[in-house]
């Protein structure tokens, strides 16, 4: 209820940046396959690899400080739950931002305009999301399950092509 605390050896240490989120409520862990640590908490993402806390928030360019749930896709992705939809960020961005090589994450965040069935998310119990062994992500909202296939997603950073048929002019 207070953060995220390693035991090693018989003792019990905070995990703490000395940012945004240190105390935060913990409502979910994810080990991604190189061994890093993802928290999410009730005000930040956050990391821990070699000893190193990192918390990612909107400055960072997440679109919500809340997250209910940390998933990893095969393609080097997390996926995060919380009140305004699911969120992919890439985890090489989220390590540039860390490293002070970027000033903030690019995300793509899905909504019910993606065809979730609700935008907020359920979280504070566990699991608030879950991977399949086929890969693909369960999400609970508040509206129904959410399931997403990264595998088959197929997205593309060139914005599709615009024509001006008419301009009316009063």
């Amino acid at each position: 209820g207070s953060g995220a605390v390693r035991y090693a050896d018989g003792v019990a240490e905070p995990l703490r940046s000395g940012q945004v989120g240190d105390h935060a409520v913990v409502l979910s862990v994810h080990e991604d396959a190189e061994g890093t640590l993802w928290f999410g908490t009730a005000d930040s993402l956050m990391r821990y690899r070699d000893g190193v806390v990192r918390a990612f928030t909107l400055e960072d360019g997440l679109v919500d400080d809340r997250v209910y749930t940390v998933l990893e896709d095969d393609e080097g992705y997390l996926w995060l739950s919380g009140n305004r939809g699911v969120t992919r960020v890439s985890k090489a961005a989220l390590d540039a931002v860390a490293r002070g090589e970027a000033d903030s994450v690019s995300v793509v965040l899905y909504t019910s305009t993606d065809g979730m069935p609700a935008n907020e998310c359920n979280g504070g119990l566990n699991p608030a999301g879950m991977r399949a062994a086929d890969g693909r992500l369960w999400f609970p909202t508040v509206g129904g399950v959410a399931v997403v296939d990264p595998g088959r997603m197929h997205t593309s950073d060139v914005p599709p092509p615009m024509l001006i048929e008419q301009v009316l002019v009063e």
